[in-house]
């Protein structure tokens, strides 16, 4: 896991020792990463310690965290991560791969057009 620069500058600078980071199914697109500046209820893993910071996690969620960069965006957390199929419009939520093609290429279709027609109706 690896945030973004300002975020670990201003965690570090706020004296937060301890980052919780978990997966809520909501948003648009599918899920959301939740970052809590304590460890939350639940987070059994050590995931890294990073800059002083050590973030914690479920233990099912161990791989998911591995590999994904997180940057804030304003409240936002936004996820960049190869197996990120979709992100919603705002860039939050997002969408996971299936490893499927076909699958994969159906769902960014279907967010497309849920797009579109969010646009029109603006």
């Amino acid at each position: 896991m690896i945030f973004d620069k300002n975020t670990l500058l201003d965690w570090q600078t706020r004296g937060i020792t301890d980052v919780s980071c978990f997966l809520i199914a909501r948003g648009c697109a599918g899920e959301k990463v939740q970052v809590e500046e304590w460890i939350a209820d639940g987070m059994d893993k050590k995931i890294k310690n990073q800059n002083s910071i050590t973030f914690h996690t479920r233990s099912s969620e161990v791989d998911f965290f591995s590999d994904i960069r997180i940057t804030r965006s304003g409240n936002k957390w936004i996820v960049s991560w190869d197996a990120v199929n979709t992100h919603c419009g705002c860039g939050s939520s997002f969408s996971r791969k299936s490893w499927n093609p076909i699958i994969d290429k159906a769902r960014r279709m279907k967010e497309l057009i849920r797009q579109k027609k969010e646009k029109a109706h603006e």
